[in-house]
C-alpha cells in the first residue's frame, strides 16, 4: 500500500485535487438528512458510475457481474426479523438465554420472559415471575447498562464510537481494549451476517462487559460517522493509506467544494 507523503503525492497517484476527495465512493440508503456527507448518494445500483458502491438498504446485487460486484460493499442483504439476535444466543456477548421454564430459577434477576408472539415481560424477581401463568418460549437476563455504545465498524475494524451515560451521548477516542472487544463480536456476528460497513449497539454492565443490544447496516450516519467511514472505505479501495493531515482536509471540506 503506497503512503501518501503531501498534496503532491495525491495528485500524482490519484490524477485528482482537493475537491476530487469527496464523492469518490457512492452510497445507496443513507440517512438524506445528513448535510455535506463525503458520498455521492445515488438511488440505485443503474446510477452507479463506476466508482465503489457503499449500499445501507437492502438493494440485492444477484443479478450483477462479479466484476461489477467487486466494487460493492454490504452487498449482504440483511432484514431484521424476529429472533435476528438469537442466532448469537451462547456467545459471551449475549445476555444468558434458556428456553426451560424449570431453570429460570437459576438465572440472574431480572429476567426477560418473551412470548411467541414476540411479546416481552420483565420480571424484576423470581417470586414475582413463579406466579406468573403466560405461556413464555424463552427467558434471558435482563443487563442493567451503565453505559450503552453505538460503534461503526469497517471490515471488523472500529472507525467511530459514542457512548451515552445518563441519557448524554458523545463521541470518545477508541481505547486498545474496547477496539478488541468490538473487533471479537464483530467478527463473530461476520459469521452469521457478512456486513462490511456494520453499526451496532451494545450494554456495557458493571463489570464491563459488553452485551451485543441492536445491529445494522450502516444507515442513519451522522456526520462524523459518514467522514470516518468514508476514510476507511477510500483507503480499502483505492489502496492509498492516509495521513492524518489528508483525512482532516476530507472532514473539512463540504458537497460544494
Amino acid at each position: 500500500m503506497h503512503k501518501l507523503k503531501n498534496f503532491d503525492d495525491f495528485e500524482k497517484h490519484t490524477g485528482g485535487s482537493q475537491g476530487d476527495l469527496l464523492n469518490k465512493i457512492q452510497i445507496i440508503g443513507e440517512n438524506t438528512s445528513v448535510k455535506n456527507s463525503p458520498f455521492k448518494k445515488i438511488l440505485s445500483l443503474g446510477e452507479s458510475n463506476g466508482d465503489p458502491i457503499l449500499i445501507c438498504d437492502n438493494q440485492s446485487i444477484i443479478n450483477e457481474s462479479d466484476e461489477f460486484k467487486k466494487t460493492v460493499y454490504n452487498s449482504t442483504f440483511f432484514t431484521k426479523m424476529d429472533g435476528y439476535l438469537s442466532k448469537f444466543i451462547g456467545e459471551s456477548f449475549i445476555p444468558k438465554t434458556i428456553k426451560n421454564r424449570n431453570g429460570v430459577k437459576k438465572l440472574k434477576f431480572p429476567i426477560v420472559a418473551t412470548r411467541k408472539n414476540g411479546n416481552e415481560t420483565t420480571y424484576k424477581t423470581y417470586n414475582k415471575f413463579k406466579r406468573s401463568e403466560n405461556d413464555y418460549t424463552s427467558f434471558q437476563e435482563k443487563i442493567i447498562p451503565t453505559v450503552t455504545y453505538e460503534a461503526l465498524l469497517f471490515k471488523n475494524e472500529p472507525v467511530h464510537l459514542t457512548e451515552t451515560v445518563d441519557n448524554t451521548s458523545k463521541e470518545i477516542k477508541i481505547s486498545s481494549d474496547i477496539k478488541k472487544k468490538l473487533t471479537r463480536i464483530s467478527k463473530k456476528i461476520q459469521e452469521k451476517y457478512n456486513i462490511d460497513a456494520l453499526s451496532i449497539k451494545l450494554n456495557e454492565n458493571a463489570k464491563g462487559s459488553l452485551f451485543l443490544k441492536d445491529l445494522n447496516k450502516c444507515n442513519n450516519l451522522t456526520k462524523s460517522q459518514a467522514n470516518n467511514l468514508y476514510i476507511a472505505i477510500y483507503e480499502d479501495y483505492y489502496n492509498h493509506r492516509l495521513p492524518s493531515w489528508f483525512k482532516n482536509k476530507i472532514r473539512s471540506l463540504d458537497d460544494n467544494s
